[in-house]
């Protein structure tokens, strides 16, 4: 399976948040970043992540519904992955923004997997990530 340039745009209209990533190939490996914009403010961010969504959830209580953004990162030349899940809206009152990040386990003949799809289930309260399985 192999990726020459993608480039994906996505928008999260209630916050008006956008975001577009890039992936490309360099052989073996699939380099990506993702660049999180805030499209009132005209602010962005560049992020070493290849696969993201938005959604939304509740993170806090079972009364209050949070805007979150997720990504997952794997440096260049690390073999951790990492899963990021940041709360872009307005937090609860008297709460901090959520914010959470973890360590996905990826070992033995899968240790080069890579996350290509991402969902947030606001009826379930869950994150989904559909893996690519990469052969050694």
């Amino acid at each position: 399976f192999f990726f020459s340039s993608r480039r994906r745009h996505t928008r999260f209209l209630p916050v008006s948040w956008a975001r577009r990533c890039v992936q490309e190939t360099g052989g073996k490996t699939i380099n990506g970043s993702t660049q999180l914009c805030l499209l009132e403010g005209q602010k962005h961010q560049i992020l070493e992540g290849y696969c993201a969504c938005f959604g939304e959830a509740k993170v806090h209580d079972d009364s209050y519904v949070s805007s979150l953004f997720s990504f997952v990162e794997r440096k260049t030349g690390e073999a951790v992955t990492t899963v990021h899940i940041s709360e872009i809206g307005v937090p609860k009152e008297g709460a901090q923004k959520f914010k959470k990040k973890v360590d996905l386990p990826l070992s033995g003949e899968f240790a080069n997997d890579l996350p290509v799809f991402m969902h947030i289930s606001s009826k379930h309260g869950l994150l989904y990530i559909c893996l690519l399985y990469t052969s050694p």
